[in-house]
């Protein structure tokens, strides 16, 4: 089974983390009603886009600007 462990990021803040499937990780970006982004699941597709081989991808959104944040997972194999 595959499971995702995954950090929200945002300047000043303390870094939101959790694990689950792909859809609890939709979830989760879902409720954190991220801006600048047309959907949790077009987030999911760019995530999914940047994998490397190690299983990590990062999407950062207006980095340097006053409403930076980055979110981050790592597919972990169960």
């Amino acid at each position: 089974m595959r499971q995702y462990s995954w950090t929200l990021m945002k300047p000043g803040a303390v870094p939101t983390v959790g694990l689950g499937t792909i859809s609890d990780v939709e979830s989760a970006i879902h409720r954190c009603q991220l801006k600048g982004i047309p959907s949790a699941s077009w987030l999911v597709q760019e995530l999914r886009k940047r994998q490397d081989l190690a299983g990590t991808a990062q999407y950062t959104h207006s980095m340097g600007k006053p409403d930076e944040w980055r979110f981050a997972w790592i597919e972990i194999q169960i």
